[in-house]
């Protein structure tokens, strides 16, 4: 009865009996106590006949018996249901308040006098100056870029000589290597971080730190001192080996994500070109080219599966939905006023830019083993790259081209909407405002959009908003250096400074090289 001591559960109880035990006869077709066992039924009316018990103690015996049954089958669903919704919960609270204000870092450029944005220009193009290095990050990278590319192409080849054919050429849709020679250079960062390892990891590689743990414990005296030091490090050799091949993996597999959403946004578009060549879809058809798209993120996922990380999984899902999430806030959608029009460009710029790259560096710092507050900067490094890079793409839209001498207004013949034209509000408020809400510009439209634009320092606070987030992004990488070490052989100590200390400058040049871009 030591169920019923808790005071909460008696009036429950009792009322439960009065429902069940006093009816009369407990004879009942609704009465599953009696109904679900007629065996059981059958027995108590013969011990009754024979008085050996009292039916009276034995029902309220097996009504505490079922009640207590139903208490714990109702906990049981209430837990479940409890640990689906804090996943949920989790899933929203990952976009948190302190997240959304890293994305609307630029929102008080908006209202910037001409004298403050001139001022910050000139402040942080002095500081990157003073920081800039001659480190080649390309040149730096050259071997590890070569070893991602041919896990890319690894994951992506199939068996199938029809697919393969469109698999070639959207092999040919890769870039510069932007984000994969970022995160190269973060991964060398991260391999020097201080690992305090948080007990709430459950990455499976975990095991081999505490099966170590138990070696030692049992033949410690038999152990050399160097035998010793390996097996004492938070993470040995072997896993070292996988976490490496891990992280690889996902860089390559965030690549092929990548390849896969430009295939859709071409169709979306209805773009003609990508980086040079015909798209996709131009040159086999709208279905092949969606279809490839998924093909890729097919791929992709069964890489982020491969690591054995439900987080890895789960952060790969949340871009996928932020690439979604990019697309239908990129649709026609109506504005009271230009801080609202402002506010959504930065959010969708994150989810469809800066998306990719945050949860990238999270996870590599995930693979990594390292805690909470690394993998928060780490997210957050990408967050302000990301935006950077975005909010420059943007620019270079507006940008007069040198040989035609005319902007290339891509996004503009989308009626896409972007900040060279939100920024150019103080022309006009009213007037600016109602050509955002437009559902389609006219060629008189653009033309006007372009005198705004030309009327205002629009462009320079564009340009300050990418600069504002690299700002951020190497205060950020400061941060990670500081949690920096080394071993306490001076020789070796002295190497992996440098090695450390040229990742972090080519990090640097790497990102501010987003400045001096001049096509998109």
């Amino acid at each position: 009865m030591f169920y019923l001591s808790n005071k909460k559960h008696i009036k429950e109880f009792l009322s439960y009996c009065k429902t069940k035990c006093f009816n009369s006869l407990l004879i009942n077709k609704n009465d599953y106590l009696l109904k679900e066992n007629a065996t059981w039924k059958s027995n108590l009316y013969h011990l009754y006949k024979k008085r050996d018990i009292n039916p009276f103690v034995e029902l309220i015996k097996a009504s505490l018996f079922i009640f207590k049954r139903k208490y714990l089958r109702n906990k049981v669903l209430s837990d479940t249901n409890r640990k689906t919704f804090n996943s949920y919960e989790h899933n929203s609270l990952l976009y948190s308040d302190s997240v959304y204000k890293e994305i609307l870092l630029c929102m008080k450029v908006l209202h910037y006098k001409e004298e403050e944005v001139d001022r910050d220009l000139n402040n942080l193009h002095d500081h990157f100056n003073t920081i800039k290095s001659g480190i080649d990050p390309y040149m730096l990278c050259e071997n590890k870029i070569k070893n991602i590319d041919e896990y890319i192409y690894n994951i992506i080849k199939t068996d199938y000589n029809n697919i393969d054919e469109f698999i070639t050429y959207i092999y040919l849709y890769q870039g510069k290597k932007f984000r994969v020679i970022l995160s190269i250079l973060l991964k060398n960062i991260l391999s020097y971080v201080d690992n305090n390892i948080s007990s709430k990891n459950n990455f499976k590689f975990r095991n081999i730190q505490r099966n170590s743990s138990k070696l030692i414990g049992s033949s410690k005296n038999s152990l050399s001192k160097k035998k010793l030091a390996i097996i004492n490090s938070p993470i040995n050799n072997v896993s070292k080996k996988k976490i490496v091949e891990n992280q690889n993996k996902i860089i390559a597999a965030s690549e092929i994500i990548h390849m896969g959403s430009l295939l859709h946004d071409d169709v979306i578009d209805e773009s003609t070109k990508r980086r040079g060549a015909l798209a996709l879809h131009k040159k086999y058809g709208n279905k092949i080219s969606i279809l490839s798209g998924d093909f890729l993120l097919a791929r992709a996922s069964s890489v982020f599966a491969g690591t054995g990380s439900p987080k890895i999984c789960r952060r790969f899902a949340y871009v996928v939905e932020s690439l979604i999430k990019g697309e239908f806030l990129q649709t026609n959608l109506k504005y009271r006023n230009i801080e609202d029009a402002l506010k959504t460009y930065f959010i969708k710029t994150f989810h469809k830019t800066a998306s990719l790259f945050s949860h990238l560096f999270a996870c590599i710092a995930i693979l990594s083993f390292k805690n909470e507050k690394i993998t928060e900067l780490c997210f957050n490094l990408g967050l302000h790259i990301g935006m950077a890079f975005q909010l420059y793409d943007d620019y270079l839209d507006y940008k007069v081209d040198s040989n035609t001498k005319t902007p290339i207004l891509n996004d503009l013949k989308n009626n896409i909407k972007t900040a060279p034209l939100l920024f150019s509000y103080n022309y006009n408020p009213e007037i600016i405002l109602s050509l955002i809400n437009k559902r389609s510009l006219t060629d008189s439209d653009i033309n006007n959009i372009l005198f705004y634009i030309n009327k205002t320092n629009s462009m320079k606070k564009n340009e300050l908003c990418s600069l504002l987030h690299i700002k951020k992004a190497s205060d950020i990488l400061s941060s990670l250096i500081s949690y920096c070490r080394t071993t306490r052989n001076v020789e070796i100590a002295n190497s992996e400074k440098n090695e450390i200390n040229q990742s972090r400058e080519a990090l640097i040049n790497l990102v501010l090289n987003i400045l001096s871009r001049n096509t998109k």
